[in-house]
């Protein structure tokens, strides 16, 4: 036992790294990424490719179907497959198994080859690169929405639209941004058919020699005098003019296209309308890269979306941040930490009240200690801090200080009958060091296994046995090393003096327990069935349905969705007009206090695990303020507007969509 008397006497080295783990462990605590939920892979992947000008049947035969076949065929793993053609747009979404995050990497690498060579060998020349999503906690729902709004849906809220997903892209932490109503721009062709009839040419010949035309064309190099040069033939040019100097061959000989055709300068056929208090608008969806602190990134947008405004008389558009994560984000680790912070002041009331001053200021300053090892282990393994995290802190906040008591009374016990410091902290620790550690085990031993749940869930509640385990493995290296160095350097070991009310109170509950204690060993049959009454009566609840199962109840966000669906048929300008019809009725039963935002698109429906697209979907985003007491409840808010808006003629169906925390 040389080494650990000399760990024990080495006061310097125990002093310093008590003091660098405090140190390292709080500025872990401040570089740990603030989250709402932990980083999980949901082992979702979306696919989406674009055929510009193809109608969904198109879509459907030339673009999803061969992508289907190929990931179904090539691709193991999947549990299945679910897909929406559309017009110009095929989406498909691919849910694999649970497995294990090499194997899923190793499957994403076969999907994405699968993929790119039915791209090259099977689709349409004029298909777009497909576009592959991982859907993560991070990606599945956006940081913060955007909202570019303008006094007309015309070029320049497209080219600013455009301009500022551009500059959003380049923040910091940002992975992606999408876009809502963000329509491409196209040159349109409107030929006259008695000018082709009477040159005797074709639509198709028309296409041709736009095909030929509207390109660039390397051209290879040439060497002069000057030097090498670069020889490139820029065909394709957003200028209509440019474009009806194409030179068309007929049977009359070679004439401009523009004296066969008008050319003009739009936009492709929306797909989506997007309306902000009544005004048009494009919505710019946030999403950030795993581990980003999504405070600071929500801090930097609403920073631009200020500056930009700034200009906003020079630009001809606003921006408005309707909704972002920063709310419910903040509010949820701040009900976690006050908790994490009411309970450390219980455990040190409680360790004060039965043991007294010194015991409880030693066990206690154990607590920083372990938690700052714990965060630092966090950080290292990369871990944010969220909800699960804090969870975790939480449960084990009580068990901390366990295995310090014993080993502290052991040595005090020890120190009163005249032991020397070291000599009694070594007795102590071989005293207690089986039963103690043995304890701690048996806990791990209780928690380890929710690592072994699977699917999403598991992948959420794995975080809160990881946690655990590493706060009393740290706790076992503070109640035998710092504790006890602590301890034998604190000064005098004579018996402390006890507070009567202390004295009388613990006296009083010993008393009182030994009587019980005696009763029931007196009478083992009643005490025995007392037991079994008690846990079959739990088990009886339990199978009856008496107890909810629900792994992570909570309030629901401030945020909800109304869904509306039209008859088939129907227009994107139709849905959109009853939209605002909804939108107007649901207003009513808002107050304007708990109103952040309302917006409204047509032509699809966001959900909980992938978007929905048609002409006679729609969907309203209600944002609300952060509660305040005497608020209203989400939950209250959302079936009065529903309530409302059922009464509405004109929608197949109306319904909500509520958003909470936890996995989809």
């Amino acid at each position: 036992m040389n080494w650990l008397r000399s760990l024990l006497t080495n006061h310097v080295l125990t002093n310093l790294t008590f003091a660098l783990v405090l140190v390292l462990g709080y500025m872990a605590y401040q570089q740990l990424p603030p989250a709402r939920d932990p980083e999980i892979n949901f082992n979702w992947i979306t696919i989406i490719t674009i055929l510009p000008g193809a109608s969904a049947e198109d879509i459907e035969k030339r673009i999803t179907d061969p992508l289907e076949d190929a990931i179904a065929s090539n691709v193991s793993d999947i549990k299945f497959v679910t897909s929406t053609s559309r017009g110009a747009i095929s989406n498909i979404l691919v849910r694999f198994n649970q497995i294990d995050e090499r194997t899923f990497d190793k499957r994403l690498s076969d999907l994405r080859r699968e993929v790119q060579n039915t791209y090259n060998d099977e689709l349409p020349v004029d298909a777009e690169d497909p576009i592959i999503i991982e859907v993560t906690s991070s990606s599945g729902f956006p940081s913060a929405m955007v909202a570019v709004t303008g006094v007309g849906a015309d070029e320049n809220l497209r080219v600013q639209a455009r301009n500022i997903k551009k500059d959003l892209e380049r923040l910091s932490g940002v992975d992606r941004v999408d876009s809502v109503a963000l329509n491409d721009p196209e040159l349109h062709v409107s030929f006259y058919p008695e000018r082709l009839e009477g040159l005797g040419i074709t639509p198709a010949d028309i296409s041709d020699t736009v095909r030929a035309y509207f390109r660039d064309v390397s051209g290879g190099d040439i060497d002069t005098r000057e030097g090498q040069w670069l020889v490139r033939i820029a065909g394709t040019s957003p200028d209509p003019e440019t474009m009806a100097n194409y030179a068309v061959t007929t049977a009359q000989g070679v004439v401009p296209l523009g004296s066969l055709a008008q050319l003009s300068r739009t936009t492709e056929e929306p797909a989506d309308l997007v309306y902000y208090q009544g005004e048009p608008a494009v919505l710019l969806p946030v999403v950030k890269r795993a581990n980003t602190n999504v405070i600071d990134l929500v801090e930097r947008i609403r920073e631009y979306v200020e500056r930009r405004n700034d200009f906003s008389d020079s630009t001809g558009v606003r921006l408005v941040l309707v909704d972002d994560q920063t709310v419910s984000t903040k509010e949820a680790l701040a009900l976690m930490q006050n908790n994490a912070l009411i309970g450390l002041m219980l455990v040190l009331l409680v360790t004060w009240v039965f043991l007294g001053n010194r015991i409880a200021v030693l066990t206690s300053i154990g607590i920083p200690f372990t938690l700052a090892g714990t965060f630092l282990v966090l950080n290292i393994m990369g871990m944010s801090l969220n909800n699960m995290v804090l969870l975790g802190v939480v449960i084990s906040l009580g068990m901390l200080v366990d295995d310090a008591v014993v080993v502290v009374e052991t040595m005090y016990r020890k120190l009163q009958h005249g032991v020397q410091g070291v000599t009694a902290a070594i007795a102590a620790l071989q005293e207690v060091f089986a039963p103690v550690t043995t304890s701690v085990l048996t806990t791990m031993a209780a928690f380890l296994p929710l690592m072994l749940l699977p699917g999403v869930l598991g992948e959420f509640m794995k975080v809160i046995p990881l946690v655990v385990t590493v706060a009393l493995a740290i706790s076992l290296i503070e109640a035998y090393w710092m504790l006890p160095a602590h301890v034998s350097a604190s000064g005098s070991y004579a018996k402390q003096s006890v507070s009567h009310w202390r004295d009388s109170m613990t006296h009083a509950l010993k008393l009182r327990y030994t009587r019980w204690l005696l009763k029931a060993l007196r009478h083992p049959i009643i005490s025995i069935a007392a037991s079994v009454t008690i846990f079959i009566i739990a088990m009886v609840i339990l199978v009856l349905g008496l107890i909810r199962f629900n792994f992570f109840e909570s309030d629901p966000l401030r945020l909800f969705y109304v869904n509306v669906e039209m008859e088939s048929g129907v227009t994107l300008q139709e849905t959109a007009g009853v939209l605002r019809r909804v939108e107007t009725e649901l207003l009513k039963e808002l107050q304007p206090d708990e109103l952040r935002a309302t917006l409204l698109y047509s032509g699809q429906q966001f959900t909980q695990t992938e978007p929905l697209f048609g002409d006679n979907i729609g969907q309203i985003m209600v944002s609300l303020n952060p509660a305040v007491p005497g608020d209203r409840h989400v939950n209250e808010i959302a079936d009065a507007v529903l309530a409302r808006v059922e009464k509405i003629e004109g929608p197949k169906s109306v319904s909500l969509l509520r958003m909470n925390n936890g996995p989809p």
